[in-house]
């Protein structure tokens, strides 16, 4: 058959005998000949059918099969060249013929992909590619022949081209090109437009030609089957797109290019069917929720690929999907979650498609279907919501903002923490790429969840919202970033400009409510981890430490502007704290070089110590302990390692330095801590003690910008009005705590030059206060001794400066003379300083007059003077305190001008109001003689004391006087100077209470009306005390001052005024909670504080004072008794009225509880304390001549009373386990308490207060009352109290009243006599039977439910005193249970409940009880929850190992009751565990460590050190104390003697025989448990120890 093929002339037959080689090089001269060819129809040609034997020669089976890819390369050139020269005809019978010749063409293709274009077969594979354009008219007769047959050439054909541009050699000619292409942006030469087009890119040249042929071969279709649409998918879908983009853009340009010939026909192709083919397969698949059985290669089963395909198709057009996207409505309201999750995230995906159609018409089904995914009832779709409506959000669908964003409002308090999460997450995305995409709205919603009570939401907000504030002050927009590479946003241009000062203002509220949540970081002890995180992040975000430090200050200071003045407090903390941790660390360096070998354990000692204080404000303090250990021990054998941390914590350091070194030593600890977490703590450690945000380059920069401010505001300018104040207080708040960034002579003479001598008064204030804190470094002050820097310039001129200012008398300078005074006498030495103020005495003196500008100034400066030099100026100025002037001619004068104004606004600070004219010497009049007596203690004769102690009892009356005629000094003096007299006068007071010597001249009246200025009408008043009071707190000043706290509540508002923090409860709750951290026993033993000093120093005291002061609060002239049957409606009326007014002075009571609680103070010391006022009458009452035996103890059953209130909400709102242990000594002030006689004292087994109050207390379990509520006369007569019966009728109404103790210890068998009484059964009681709300109770944080008996009626007048449990078998022992942490454990023992027929068992209750428990006693308070463990902190136990139950301090107390008291050990052994209340676990032991010992002021103290008495707790109390089971009578101790014969019968007891009563109930339903028994012998011979010690007492 050879023989008879033509072939053209000089080319040589192509035989399959012959060499490959050979046969290549034929084909490939075949081929040039057959390319020079002209096609049949060309009228030059004779044959037409002339190669048509050289086709079917070809296109046998054993070419066609050849595996040499040049073999086949030449062969598909000639075949191909064959086919066009016989176009449009084809060179066999039937076009079905041609499949295999077709297939082996397309499959040659594949070969372009692997080489590059400067291989020699490039071209060849060129011209194989031109060919194939031209000869794909034969695929649409072979579809018309035999569809089916077609499938597969047009199938190869898309799989090989597209395959093509996935091989290595193609790619690696589009970075070619790419690379030229960026080469050819270089000036153009003047003859390119003059290049031909066949200069054009060959790479290019050849994508073009593929996508034509593409494009061709599917015009020739009638419409594009399946399996060619799987091919175009694959390439189109992940993971192919993303791994092969070569491939993707080649399918999606074939696409492009199809939809491009339906939009505008040519003459050539008319229509082309992919378009229609794509949607009628999309619709199809989209009905189904998947792709057909054909589609194999992208995947037929898979919903997700369906979804992806769908979603990138979309991208291309929405024409080739319309039919599909209406299908998503009904995937959407699917019933299955993950369809609807699908579902949500395709049309999410497709939204962000800028020619998306969704929303487009308001009836729109599917995008309503989708808005309503942000209400779904599971998370996964509300969390899939939630991430697709971020790129909604930066797309430029503008319209479609407000509804998403109205669903992210709705979201945001989403009950999943994963929702809300990534509300925030979402909306700090979207706002650093298009701030102006979310509304205002959203983002202070979204800054609320940094208050979120989940710690991963509230963290990561804090984060994000931080992060935010410094991507908006500090840098440009970002390009918005998704893993979906479809994404490509046309806006780009717009991220290359900066932030507005318009976007700027949408973020300065984050400073704001970052610092607000901060605050309450410090009362929520679950909020530490927090705490550090904004610590950690301030000087990251707010204060930038990586930018320049110009910049970092103007960012510092717009940021401080715009606080509010709690976010400016909390800043100042974080500056403090920041300070603390620094001396901190400069105190192990210390440490570590004064080491001395000799002593190593002493010195591990107070290294712990060290550590133990530092890591106390880190979340994860176990961890950064071990932490901090390696690190001291690094910092002791690495010598560079030291070097660094001292160079870091120094005077002078470069942020960027300091970040260099940390990140070095952080390394070395690194190598030496094997726990990721250690390293996470230590690196969190270094991030927040190591100061970066602020070192010696940030203090000049702060320093020019404050110097800026003052310039212009002297020269009017309005930018500087309102950032004068702010400024100056960030120079003040950093020269206070960072002093020693400062000290640089250049920086003090730009003070001294540039604000010092300006005309601002407070400019020159706050100046010398810098310099002040300046010159007290102590390295600054030893260079400031050499001789030589003395005479230079800068100090002279500092020098010269302020001894102008300490005799300038205008009246806006008195703090900068007073303050220039005292700087300018540690500048000048005490000689130079003594030898300048002589010269200026007698001016000064003769200033002191109320017609004299300077009077004021005046006063300021002598007060300073005379603690220049004591003895030098004690004659002069004792002769001033004598003289009148500190009386009626200047101090009390009640002389006043016409010119005084008359209005009055309470609500304005005290600063900011106008003075009248005489009202500045007054007040400055009564500073001077308060500041003068309060240096008692430097003054050293004893007849100068005396004429000290004289002159001071004169001063305090004038002041008492004044308090008590209200500021009234018997003239025409306006309001305001009333106000401001008062007011010093009782800050004058507070100053001097402070030292012994003059608290002791203070009587009750006096400490009462003080005491009650924090309810004055004024509200600058109540402010201005309020801040003296922790003022004086923070000095030392005695903790009964700090009971005015609890007055806040009376008859008080919160104002509305520009001064304004929240109201003014929250100011003195916020003092409050402050003074009570610094006060706990900690400190006190740091300060090495005993008896009476101890007692005057701790917080948990107040309490006794606040209970004097309601006592004696003036509306409360008599306690009423509970209602009775025979009382009158005006007597109910009077008792109701009563009733409100105690239940006012019990919350009043309940906000220093509160603050005590938070603070983690030992409240079970404050409880002792309600326990001993109990036995206590009001000592000043009983001085008082006037009243009578019955008034006293009717005065003092107020006392009571309201202990009775603090003992009840000690109970069910602090949930306080009361355990009987050893703790601090308790005593009070002589002046206010002694202790009652047999006959005055109150009944232990009664209680004062009003039984509705103590059952109200009792039904709310933990609940605050609601705001306004009010008793009504029905209230109070709901259930009448039973009339008073003997001693012995409470003892049995008690037993009836009071459910059985030891349920989980008693047998049940047949009960015995024991000591004359039958046991009674949990249901024997038929009071017992009528209460059921409290059978189920929560405990601590474990939330375990354990049985609890019904409770028993609520009104009584008498606490029910407990019958001891009676034993019901002679071998039955109450073994105590060891103390744990935690809840206590779930009881096994079965017991039985006889309430309403129902049964538990093993420790659970029935379902209705569950409810009812469930309805009545969940509480409101988040806090309470939260701080539900502080009493963890506390400490239980003194080394003496006496219990402080009998611990008074004499002369103040001094118990002498005759009760029989129960023994340290006795409690301990008889303790039970309260059900109803938390778990109070032991603190652990603390470390002992030595302490300087403290020198106490000299002077009469009203504290003593208390002898040891035996005066024993009340047994018959039921409200308080948790009262053991032990034995009372004798006939029960002799029984319970005889049982201890033989203890070994008490060692081993079953399950079984505990099962009988339920436990007993108090009065407030509380049921008292018995602990479970201990099964070891040694447990049981203790317990049989102990019971014999009972016995012989």
């Amino acid at each position: 058959m050879s023989s008879d093929v033509d072939y053209p002339q000089g080319c040589l037959p192509i035989e399959n005998s012959t060499n490959v080689s050979q046969q290549i090089e034929r084909l490939r001269k075949l081929a040039a000949c057959l390319y020079d060819c002209k096609e049949n129809k060309d009228e030059e040609v004779k044959s037409p059918t002339r190669f048509a034997r050289l086709f079917q020669h070809l296109s046998q089976s054993c070419f066609l099969d050849n595996s040499n890819p040049d073999f086949r390369l030449h062969l598909s050139l000639c075949l191909a060249h064959i086919l066009r020269v016989f176009l449009p005809e084809v060179p066999t019978p039937t076009a079905i013929e041609l499949k295999n010749v077709y297939i082996h063409i397309f499959r040659t293709l594949r070969g372009l992909g692997e080489i590059t274009t400067d291989s020699p077969k490039f071209k060849h594979f060129f011209n194989l590619v031109e060919a194939i354009k031209v000869i794909l008219h034969p695929i649409s007769e072979m579809q018309d022949f035999d569809e089916k047959e077609s499938i597969p050439v047009v199938r190869t054909l898309f799989r090989e081209i597209l395959g093509l541009t996935c091989g290595k050699g193609w790619n690696k000619n589009v970075k070619d090109n790419k690379k030229e292409g960026s080469s050819d942006e270089e000036p153009i030469e003047e003859n390119k437009e003059d290049e031909d087009e066949e200069d054009k890119n060959i790479v290019e040249k050849v994508r073009e030609a593929l996508v034509t042929i593409g494009r061709k071969a599917l015009g020739e279709l009638d419409y594009v089957p399946a399996e060619v649409l799987d091919v175009i998918f694959y390439h189109i879908a992940s993971p192919q797109r993303t791994n092969f983009p070569e491939a993707r853009d080649l399918a999606e340009s074939i696409i492009y290019s199809c939809m491009q010939i339906d939009a505008e026909p040519t003459t050539e192709e008319k229509t082309n069917p992919l378009t229609a083919s794509i949607r009628n397969a999309m619709t199809t698949a989209a009905k189904e929720g998947k792709l057909p059985d054909e589609y194999e290669m992208t995947g037929s089963d898979s919903r997700s690929k369906f979804f992806d395909i769908l979603r990138v198709l979309h991208f291309i057009s929405t024409k080739l999907v319309s039919g599909a996207t209406e299908e998503l409505n009904f995937w959407l309201q699917s019933d299955n979650a993950q369809y609807r999750l699908e579902a949500v995230k395709i049309v999410g995906y497709c939204t962000r498609d800028r020619h998306c159609q969704f929303g487009m018409d308001s009836s729109d089904a599917t995008w309503t279907a989708f808005l309503n995914a942000a209400k779904d009832q599971e998370s996964s779709v509300r969390k899939e919501f939630v991430t697709q409506s971020k790129s909604v959000l930066v797309s430029n669908h503008s319209h479609l903002r407000g509804q998403i964003i109205n669903c992210l409002l709705r979201l945001s308090k989403d009950p999943q923490d994963e929702v809300r999460l990534n509300v925030v997450q979402a909306v700090a995305e979207v706002s650093k790429s298009k701030l102006e995409a979310i509304s205002d709205k959203l983002l202070k919603l979204c800054a609320e969840r940094m208050k979120d009570k989940k710690p991963n939401v509230r963290n990561e907000s804090i984060k994000r919202m931080m992060d935010l504030y410094h991507h908006v002050m500090t840098s440009k927009p970002q390009k918005f970033y998704s893993k979906d590479s479809l994404i490509n946003h046309q806006d780009t241009d717009d991220t290359t400009l900066p932030y507005t000062e318009s976007d700027k203002e949408c973020v300065r509220f984050i400073p704001n409510a970052v610092f607000n949540v901060y605050r309450l970081t410090q009362r929520t002890p679950a909020y530490l981890d927090s705490r550090l995180i904004i610590e950690r992040y301030v000087q990251k975000n707010f204060i930038p430490y990586e930018i320049d430090p110009k910049e970092r200050m103007k960012i510092m200071a717009d940021m401080y502007r715009n606080l509010d003045d709690i976010g400016c407090l909390m800043f100042g903390d974080i500056v403090n704290r920041s300070s603390q941790l620094r001396r901190a660390i400069m105190g192990i360096l210390s440490g570590l070089g004064k080491y001395h070998s000799d002593s190593p354990s002493e010195f591990s000692a107070q290294m712990k110590d060290r550590i133990r204080r530092i890591i106390q404000i880190f979340p994860d303090a176990s961890n950064l302990e071990k932490a901090m250990m390696t690190f001291i021990n690094t910092l002791s054998e690495n010598s560079n390692v030291f070097d660094l941390v001292k160079k870091m914590m120094g005077d002078c350091y470069i942020s960027k330095e300091n970040a260099d070194d940390t990140l070095t030593v952080r390394r070395s600890v690194d190598a030496k801590l094997k726990s990721k977490l250690q390293q996470t703590s230590f690196r969190q450690f270094l991030d927040r003690v190591i100061p970066l945000s602020f070192d010696s380059p940030a203090a000049k920069e702060l320093i020019h910008l404050v110097s800026e401010t003052v310039c212009a505001k002297i020269d009017l300018k309005n930018w500087a009005q309102g950032c004068f104040e702010r400024d100056l207080g960030l120079l003040k708040l950093f020269s206070e705590y960072f002093a020693h960034v400062f000290a640089d002579k250049d920086i003090v003479e730009e003070i001294r030059s540039k604000i010092l001598t300006t005309d601002e008064p407070r400019a020159v204030e706050v100046a010398l206060h810098a310099l002040s804190k300046i010159f007290q470094n102590s390295n600054f002050k030893t260079r400031m001794e050499d001789e030589s820097i003395r005479r230079e310039k800068w100090f002279l001129s500092i020098s010269k400066n302020l001894k102008e200012l300490v005799t300038r008398s205008d009246p806006e300078l008195r703090r900068s003379c007073k303050l220039a005074t005292r700087l300018l006498a540690g500048l000048l030495g005490k000689d130079k300083a003594v030898e300048f103020f002589d010269g200026e005495f007698d001016t000064l003196l003769y200033r002191l007059d109320l017609e004299t500008p300077g009077c004021a100034n005046s006063f300021q400066v002598l007060a300073e003077i005379f603690r220049t030099d004591i003895p030098h100026y004690f004659s002069r100025i004792m002769e001033i305190l004598e003289s009148d002037k500190i009386g009626p001619l200047i101090m009390t004068s009640p002389q006043h001008d016409e010119e005084d104004p008359i209005e009055f606004n309470d609500l304005i600070h005290f600063e900011k109001q106008p003075s009248p004219k005489y009202t500045s010497a007054k007040v400055y009049a009564a500073k001077f003689a308060a500041k003068v007596l309060s240096s008692c203690s430097l003054v050293i004769d004893p007849v100068d004391k005396q004429d000290m102690e004289r002159v001071g009892q004169k001063f305090i009356d004038l002041s008492s006087e004044i308090i008590d005629k209200n500021g009234d000094l018997g003239g025409r003096q306006c309001d305001l100077e009333k106000a401001r007299l008062r007011s010093t006068a009782a800050a004058c007071l507070l100053k001097l209470a402070t030292i012994i010597t003059w608290r002791t001249k203070m009587h009750t009246g006096l400490y009462k009306n003080m005491s009650y200025m924090i309810t004055d009408e004024a509200y600058c008043v109540r402010l201005y005390y309020a801040l003296h009071i922790k003022k004086g707190l923070g000095r030392r000043l005695p903790i009964e001052f700090a009971a005015c706290y609890g007055l806040i509540n009376l008859g008080l508002v919160e104002e509305e005024g520009e001064n304004k923090l929240e109201g003014f409860k929250t100011i003195c709750m916020n003092q409050a909670h402050q003074s009570f951290v610094e006060r706990n026993d900690e400190k006190a033993n740091i300060l090495n504080l005993q008896g009476a000093q101890r007692t005057m120093f701790c917080a948990e005291t107040v309490v006794a004072y606040v209970v004097w002061l309601l006592a004696n609060y003036g509306k409360l002239e008599k306690l009423e008794g509970n209602a009775d049957k025979n009382d009158s409606e005006d007597t109910l009326a009077l008792k109701a009225s009563n009733v409100n007014l105690l239940a006012e002075l019990q919350e009043s009571l309940w906000l220093v509880i509160d603050m005590l609680k938070i603070a983690k103070c030992n409240m079970q010391k404050v409880w002792k304390y309600f326990e001993k006022l109990k036995t206590c009458g009001d000592k000043s009452m009983r001085s008082d001549g006037r009243v009578s035996t019955v008034q006293l103890r009717e005065h003092n059953k107020k006392i009571w009373a309201i202990c009775d209130l603090g003992i009840s909400m000690m109970l069910y709102r602090a949930k306080l386990q009361m355990e009987d242990q050893e703790s601090n000594d308790t005593g009070f002030n002589l002046q206010f308490f002694y202790v009652c006689n047999v006959k005055d004292k109150a009944d232990p087994s009664n209680v004062y207060a009003p039984d509705v109050l103590i059952n109200s207390e009792k039904q709310r379990n933990g609940r605050l009352p609601k705001p306004g509520h009010a008793y009504q006369v029905t209230d109070i007569t709901s259930e009448f109290s039973p009339p008073p019966q003997s001693n012995e009728t409470n003892v049995s109404n008690s037993s009836k009243n009071a459910s059985k103790r030891g349920a989980a210890n008693t047998s049940t068998t047949k009960s015995k006599k024991v000591g004359g009484k039958k046991n009674r059964r949990s249901g024997a009681s038929k009071a017992s039977d009528d209460d059921e709300d409290d059978s189920v109770i929560k405990l601590g944080f474990s939330m375990k439910k354990f049985q609890s008996p019904p409770a028993s009626k609520k009104t009584r007048s008498k606490r029910g005193v407990y019958d001891p449990p009676e034993e019901e078998d002679d071998e039955m022992e109450i073994i105590p249970l060891p103390k744990r942490r935690g809840a206590p454990p779930v009881s096994f023992v079965p017991s039985s409940s006889s309430s309403n027929g129902n049964t538990s068992r093993n420790g659970t209750s029935s379902p209705n009880k569950s409810n009812s428990r469930k309805a009545k006693g969940r509480q409101n308070s988040k806090r309470e929850t939260e701080i539900e463990s502080s009493s963890d902190e506390e400490e239980t136990e003194k080394a003496n190992g006496v219990s402080l139950d009998n611990l008074v301090i004499s002369p103040i107390l001094n118990e002498s009751s005759g009760r029989a008291r129960r023994s340290a050990r006795t409690i301990a052994a008889t303790a039970t565990i309260t059900a109803s209340t938390p778990l109070v676990p032991p603190k652990a032991k603390k470390v002992k460590r030595k302490r300087s010992d403290f020198v106490p002021e000299e002077g009469d103290m009203d504290y003593e050190d208390p002898p040891i008495t035996s005066s024993p707790s009340p047994k018959k109390r039921t409200s308080a104390r948790i009262v053991p089971s032990t034995p009372t009578t004798k006939k029960e101790a002799s029984a319970t003697a005889a049982k201890m014969s033989d203890s070994s019968k008490f060692s081993k007891k079953s399950p079984a025989k505990t099962n009988g009563t339920s436990p007993k109930k108090n009065k407030y339903g509380l049921p008292m448990e018995e602990e479970e028994e201990e099964q070891t012998a040694s447990t049981s011979r203790k317990s049989v120890r102990t019971r014999a010690r009972l016995s012989k007492k």
